[in-house]
């Protein structure tokens, strides 16, 4: 399979969370003005070169310590649903919390809470949504407060599940952590999609964590679900690698999961691999180098192909996504920090080889 991307970078409304939505791309970033922090819908043409900022999803008053947004988009039903996080890191108070839309986006309201903790390094951070089905979602996200009394300083990814019918968030369960409890766990920046075009196929989630290696350098990995998300591969066997550099020190963050229309799966993600140097464990996400990078996989997950570059610009990019948005036709959205802009970069899916 042939993945060929554009040079050139277009301006872009937003990163990752985004979806195809009756044939635009609808894509999310908090602004901040007139004393609030405000996440904003924002709609992109499939060509991306018209973005256009909609309705406020979700609001907080723009006070010192305010965290909101880093969320996603999800269609369930006849409505849009975006889970996004509402932090306070003074108080170190932490949310995980769901607005959805009755009207296509163009007004929003709170629909519930899906977790929420409270303590210093007890934070819990960027959520995916998935939708099951039968109006039953899947909310995976970062959690830090689950190990903390048995693990403190590790980082598990947790899901919970809507259940329509009780309109409750079921208990918690472990997506992933090492299965080795030895090891350290940084499992984040979660990504999940079916593996097959079946209702009952497995799922697969793909996630940042780090190495075992004394460095403790981000890669990106994969577990799978064979019963819609109770029960997850780490319980049994050790996380599979996506993609890991060959330099000890370097790292790879934020991937992000796509079924393509050949019913293969292609996982964005950045990585400082090709730089110079490598950035200090800790550098805030605005310092990080890294291109955008892809792997693809034909069989479901089991293998992958060597990376490739996407973009490169001032390498600091971030939260990369892929979307198909018609047959064959790729975007890829992802954050620019070199320029602090949100960029897109057009593709085509081409033959196999």
């Amino acid at each position: 399979m042939q993945l060929s991307f554009s040079k050139a970078a277009l301006p872009a409304g937003g990163a990752k969370g985004a979806i195809v939505y009756k044939g635009a791309i609808l894509t999310t970033r908090t602004v901040r003005r007139n004393g609030n922090a405000d996440v904003i819908l924002v709609k992109g043409t499939p060509d991306c070169r018209t973005w256009t900022d909609g309705a406020v999803i979700a609001s907080q008053p723009d006070t010192p310590g305010i965290d909101i947004g880093d969320g996603c988009l999800c269609v369930v039903g006849k409505e849009l649903w975006f889970s996004y996080r509402d932090n306070q890191l003074r108080a170190n108070t932490f949310s995980i919390r769901v607005a959805h839309s009755l009207d296509g986006g163009k007004s929003w309201k709170a629909h519930s809470t899906v977790a929420t903790s409270q303590g210093a390094r007890q934070g819990l951070w960027a959520s995916h949504l998935f939708a099951i089905g039968d109006g039953r979602v899947l909310c995976t996200f970062d959690d830090e407060a689950s190990p903390w009394k048995s693990h403190p300083g590790h980082q598990w990814l947790t899901g919970m599940l809507w259940d329509p019918a009780k309109r409750t968030w079921s208990e918690p369960r472990t997506m992933s952590r090492a299965h080795n409890t030895a090891h350290l766990s940084r499992d984040g920046m979660p990504s999940v999609v079916r593996l097959g075009k079946v209702q009952g196929s497995p799922l697969g989630c793909a996630f940042e964590t780090v190495t075992t290696t004394p460095e403790h350098a981000s890669q990106i990995m994969f577990v799978t679900s064979n019963d819609n998300g109770n029960h997850w591969s780490w319980e049994t066997t050790e996380r599979s690698v996506i993609f890991r550099s060959k330099h000890s020190r370097y790292s790879a963050y934020c991937p992000w999961l796509t079924v393509l229309s050949n019913g293969a799966l292609a996982c964005v993600f950045t990585s400082n691999d090709r730089a110079d140097s490598h950035d200090a464990p800790g550098t805030p996400a605005g310092k990080l180098h890294g291109d955008v990078m892809i792997c693809t996989s034909q069989d479901q997950g089991k293998t992958w192909s060597k990376a490739e570059v996407v973009y490169a610009g001032g390498n600091r990019n971030y939260m990369p996504q892929l979307l198909e948005v018609t047959s064959g036709k790729l975007v890829c959205l992802s954050l620019d920090h070199a320029i602090d802009k949100f960029t897109a970069i057009t593709g085509t899916i081409g033959p196999s080889k």
